[in-house]
């Protein structure tokens, strides 16, 4: 259904909306966007997804992009062993969680949180880090998934015209 616009935007400040089947998108200062490449591809039982290369905590990532998951970042045991030496982590503790959110099935977890994780061009404050046993991960397809809850102080728009994740970055 996405795919039938030329562009969605999301503005987190005032909470608007944006969907566009004509105009394509341009921003408005193209200094103080960044833009990484997203597709739409088919998960394992067909239905379409939304995946972006995206660096995160210093490492180039092919993630799932969530606009409906406000919890920040799910990733596998075996990712978090590679991003942890790269980050500080004020809380680690044993959880539950719904992966994708909201979906497929609760798995146990455990919940980190990192008080500056780098995704992308920025820096967000207090991340959540979801970290699913490797078994778990494997069933829901092995692409960490990106939650809308890192986008909260800014705007970014799926750019389905040109294949483009673009994210304002502060002044």
């Amino acid at each position: 259904m996405m795919r039938l616009f030329k562009y969605i935007g999301f503005d987190a400040q005032s909470k608007e909306m944006r969907l566009s089947y004509e105009e394509s998108f341009v921003p408005d200062e193209p200094a103080r966007w960044a833009r990484y490449s997203c597709k739409v591809v088919e998960e394992q039982d067909g239905a379409p997804i939304l995946v972006a290369d995206i660096p995160i905590a210093g490492r180039d990532m092919e993630v799932r992009v969530d606009t409906g998951d406000g919890r920040g970042l799910a990733i596998s045991d075996r990712l978090w062993e590679d991003m942890r030496h790269r980050v500080k982590v004020t809380s680690l503790k044993d959880s539950t969680g719904w992966y994708p959110e909201g979906g497929t099935g609760r798995f146990n977890c455990r919940k980190a949180v990192v008080p500056e994780l780098e995704v992308g061009e920025r820096v967000v404050k207090k991340a959540v880090v979801r970290i699913y046993p490797e078994d778990a991960f494997e069933k829901l397809g092995n692409r960490p998934l990106l939650g809308t809850q890192f986008f909260r102080d800014t705007e970014f728009v799926l750019d389905f015209e040109h294949s483009l994740l673009w994210v304002k970055q502060e002044p």
